[in-house]
């Protein structure tokens, strides 16, 4: 327990000295160092800052994320390859395995899949080690369910049943994004995302950089550019710029694209609902992914099955897995927070003549089975 003013003899071990509060999102529990240990990870400055303000004072109170602390630190860096089976470091000591999906050795960085959570997350190669079979593990191994006893006779063999799954890394798209920013500090993932997607759809370099001037440009040169008022949506009465607004605006005004109205976000509350709808989508679709766990909501561009992030080196294909860890690592899949299809003009669309369909008849028709995911404004 806390220190107090009795004297102790028989002190516990360090690990189980102190008790914390630990307030989480719907629940409040009390824990000792070692279990925080077992998350985070056994970080020094937890044994000295943490410890000095826990005397300190009790009301004080220290905001800690999963995987959220880097170190420079110098390692031994291994010859890693893709669906290598790892351990990686700083990240907790509970749930370290994890498989590579493809490593960067420009960046030295590598997407990994959890072997736990089965999110994927990128991580510095230095923090990767080669797991070993034999290798000693904290945890108590359990028994395979085909060497349990049933009763019957010791050692009896189970009937094994055999799941066939689809491979994971199959699903991952290999072909690279002309445009990224792995960091993204000056939050561009909308304009990011269409400035891919306007390459994809062999725009010229012209054009392309147009659209990324104006959008990243102030508000009121780019009305004036444009020669037109800023429509209402792109900026609200609190000077707040909607970026996907903004660029649907700039394709509209300057470039003749065509948009869809808002997309009717009562249909995408769940990433396997949100799968299915964005398959009968033939047009590419802009939207905006609200994840729990991350501050900002985060902006991609769906099209033909595939994600284009301007935060990801490569061209994704749209799984399960993907959707529901689009924010980052350490993220949950919440809704759809808004979204509008893209529609180029002729012109544009003749530099692609492998695309047969853009999905205008399946969007405009008067019957149309796909307006009922739409808003009727």
């Amino acid at each position: 327990m806390l220190p107090g003013n009795d004297i102790v003899t028989d002190l516990p071990y360090f690990s189980q000295r102190f008790i914390y509060e630990i307030n989480m999102d719907k629940r409040r529990c009390f824990v000792n160092y070692g279990q925080i240990s077992d998350i985070l990870g056994d970080e020094p400055w937890l044994k000295s800052e943490v410890h000095f303000l826990c005397n300190l004072s009790s009301e004080r109170s220290v905001m800690l994320h999963l995987g959220s602390k880097r170190k420079e630190k110098i390692q031994q860096i291994y010859h890693l390859s893709r669906n290598d089976l790892v351990t990686v470091a700083y990240h907790g000591n509970l749930f370290q395995l994890a498989t590579i999906h493809c490593v960067n050795k420009v960046d030295k960085t590598a997407r990994i899949k959890w072997d736990v959570s089965r999110k994927i997350d990128t991580v510095d190669i230095c923090d990767l080690t080669p797991y070993s079979i034999g290798k000693l593990s904290t945890r108590k191994r359990k028994g395979p369910d085909f060497f349990a006893d049933n009763g019957d006779t010791v050692g009896s063999v189970k009937k094994l049943k055999l799941i066939t799954q689809y491979s994971e890394s199959k699903k991952v798209a290999e072909k690279e994004m002309k445009y990224f920013s792995h960091d993204n500090q000056s939050k561009l993932c909308a304009e990011g995302a269409i400035k891919n997607i306007l390459h994809e759809i062999n725009m010229s370099e012209e054009d392309i950089e147009g659209f990324w001037n104006l959008a990243t440009s102030p508000l009121n040169i780019t009305a004036r550019h444009l020669n037109c008022e800023i429509p209402k949506g792109v900026c609200n009465a609190f000077q707040q710029v909607n970026s996907i607004q903004k660029c649907c605006w700039i394709l509209r005004a300057k470039f003749r694209f065509t948009t869809t109205i808002k997309l009717k976000l009562s249909y995408f509350s769940s990433g396997r609902k949100c799968i299915d709808i964005f398959r009968l989508f033939q047009f590419p679709l802009v939207v905006a992914v609200h994840s729990q766990g991350a501050i900002y909501d985060h902006v991609i561009v769906i099209w033909n099955g595939n994600v284009y992030d301007y935060e990801s080196k490569y061209v994704y294909q749209l799984t399960e897995d993907v959707i529901h860890q689009i924010c980052g690592g350490n993220t949950a899949f919440c809704y759809i927070s808004t979204g509008y299809g893209l529609f180029p003009p002729s012109d544009v669309r003749a530099l692609s003549p492998h695309v047969l369909d853009w999905g205008d008849k399946s969007y405009f028709e008067k019957n149309s089975k796909i307006r009922k995911f739409f808003t009727h404004k």
